[in-house]
């Protein structure tokens, strides 16, 4: 007893509930003008991208400091040479990235506004205004 294709029936209404796709009905969106949204002001990145990249990871580290900024807060530390608050495996990633001559000579030749440097160029910069802030960091290493 073999089936008869001619009795079987398919329903072609019911096949496209199921599987076809609906379209959506959406409202559009309304555009925001460029005038309402508020311009981000461009970091300036004067170091390396590597460099940079390094010295961004280095400051991520310190969480105690979010109160006060962390580059203040690292700064005021090598400032009073208080090396126990940064503890000294960080000391040493600190010293192996202290900046060079020629990224201090570029980061202070920089006219614009400080507010517009990257973290790196801005901890660079604020360190560069401690007097001997090398010696510092190598002597909280000795102690």
């Amino acid at each position: 007893m073999q089936a008869n294709p001619a009795d079987f029936r398919v329903d072609f209404k019911k096949m496209e509930e199921l599987f076809c796709q609906r379209a959506q009905t959406t409202t559009p969106r309304p555009q925001s003008s460029p005038s309402t949204l508020s311009p981000a002001a461009p970091e300036v990145n004067l170091l390396d991208s590597k460099r940079s990249l390094a010295v961004n990871i280095f400051l991520k580290q310190f969480k105690q400091f979010k109160k006060g900024g962390v580059v203040t807060g690292v700064v005021d530390t090598i400032r009073r040479a208080k090396g126990a608050e940064l503890g000294a495996e960080k000391l040493r990633g600190l010293s192996r990235l202290l900046p060079e001559k020629h990224e201090l000579e570029a980061i202070k030749s920089y006219s614009g506004s400080p507010a517009q440097l990257g973290h790196a160029e801005l901890f660079f910069l604020k360190l560069s205004e401690v007097p001997g802030y090398a010696l510092r960091v190598e002597a909280m290493l000795q102690v």
